[in-house]
């Protein structure tokens, strides 16, 4: 391990050589990180340099001098500049310092997480969640640094391009939603699914998961606030009807028995894990994902809701706004690490309500819709017409039992509507989408 001394000397020669050969800077900018410079004088200058690139300035020493002498007074700048100028350094040992610095700021990070481990300031879950944390960060830098280039990843998709083989994408069960999707759910992205109170996203989000699980073999996390395993249970088995004039029975007991040995072989098989959040705080959600995806791997991750998430009250100096949107980084930050697809439902506000002319959805409906709608990938809605006591659609055809998917924002590829039916017992069904056609004899009125 190196000592005080000596990182300072390797930081010395890294900063020295960024100011000999500003355009090995370029390489090193995705590999550096500013707190990784351990002298506080040598990161002063490196966020002058990096600032300069970033606003694609030439610079050179004396430019950065004057930067830091600007913004720094009370720093002897002319003694540091001296040393700097008299390090000798050949541009190839640049990288070579970037290396060890890299590797420095490792040993630094585990080092914290076995003083961490070892404290007895706070209990052993709180210290294995929070090592958890440090060390996905750890795990992300480090995958970061060791990118493939371009070209080595387009011929590890090359099959799928020439052979339009979309192995690694997860159906949503629906079709027609999938074909407006690119595919479907892709690893790594975040799909948002938006919807009013009683509207029935629970039930969509419990029949994805289902053929998910049952009909493509894939492993699924249900992460939910609002249900306990019981309700989880009773839901997935029986359903929950959402027309209020449904007189509700149980299925009978031969339907169940089916769903029950179901149930219990996909679990024998791994390909589920459901997980009732007792804490409404991201740093229980973020290791409880963590504490399933690092066993064994998982193909998505569904959560329900993300509006249950409350901010700690110590935490005042941020909105609501973007505290949301720092746990759906982080959110983000796993499902890249860990190449699991991200499901996560969210309310909608009534604003949709109060519009007299339309009642379906729109992005700014999202609750919290600020980082929502910037950080998703793909945002869907859900809208049922007999929800607002409707039993038509707009075209004159019959909106009994039918629900309506809005693509509001898809970044891979189309937005768009796609209409779908339900069961009495609230179960979407995936196997048929409702055709959208107008009447002849509805022409006239449009």
């Amino acid at each position: 391990m190196t000592t005080q001394f000596q990182t300072q000397e390797l930081e010395k020669y890294f900063i020295a050589g960024l100011l000999k050969y500003p355009e090995v800077f370029q390489m090193s900018i995705l590999q550096v990180h500013e707190h990784f410079i351990q002298t506080q004088v040598y990161r002063f200058i490196f966020s002058a340099i990096a600032e300069k690139i970033k606003q694609n300035q030439t610079f050179d020493s004396l430019l950065i001098k004057q930067t830091v002498y600007e913004k720094y007074p009370e720093i002897v700048w002319n003694e540091w500049f001296y040393g700097l100028n008299q390090c000798q350094i050949e541009p190839s040992k640049v990288e070579d310092c970037i290396a060890l610095i890299v590797e420095a700021d490792q040993l630094r990070t585990l080092n914290e997480i076995a003083a961490q481990m070892t404290s007895s300031k706070s209990c052993l879950s709180e210290k294995i969640d929070q090592a958890l944390l440090s060390l996905v960060q750890l795990k992300q830098r480090n995958s970061v640094q060791s990118t493939q280039f371009f070209s080595g990843l387009l011929l590890s998709q090359l099959d799928e391009i020439v052979h339009r083989k979309n192995t690694h994408l997860l159906s949503s069960g629906f079709a027609a939603l999938d074909q407006l999707l690119g595919g479907g759910f892709e690893p790594g992205q975040m799909t948002v699914l938006g919807a009013r109170t009683g509207m029935g996203k629970t039930r969509l989000m419990l029949s994805m998961f289902k053929d998910i699980t049952v009909k493509q073999g894939k492993k699924v996390l249900f992460l939910s606030y609002g249900m306990t395993a019981q309700r989880f249970l009773k839901a997935y088995l029986f359903g929950v009807p959402l027309e209020n004039h449904v007189e509700f029975e149980i299925p009978n007991e031969a339907e169940l028995n089916k769903e029950i040995e179901q149930l219990n072989q996909l679990e024998n098989e791994g390909l589920f894990q459901f997980c009732n959040l007792l804490e409404s705080n991201e740093k229980y959600l973020l290791t409880s994902i963590l504490k399933q995806v690092i066993v064994t791997p998982v193909d998505m991750v569904i959560i329900d809701s993300i509006q249950y998430l409350q901010q700690p009250e110590f935490n005042t100096a941020t909105t609501r706004e973007k505290y949301i949107g720092n746990v759906l980084k982080e959110l983000k930050r796993l499902a890249t690490l860990y190449n699991f697809s991200l499901l996560i439902g969210s309310e909608i506000s009534r604003n949709a309500e109060k519009r007299g002319y339309a009642n379906r959805p729109i992005l700014s409906d999202l609750k919290d819709s600020g980082w929502l709608e910037e950080l998703a990938d793909q945002v869907v809605f859900l809208y049922r017409p007999s929800y607002y006591h409707l039993c038509e659609w707009e075209d004159g055809t019959n909106a009994q039992n039918q629900a309506e998917l809005v693509v509001a924002k898809n970044n891979r590829f189309q937005t768009g509507t796609v209409r779908i039916s339900y069961d009495v017992f609230g179960r979407f069904n995936t196997s048929s989408q409702v055709k959208s056609t107008i009447p002849v004899n509805r022409l006239k009125e449009l």
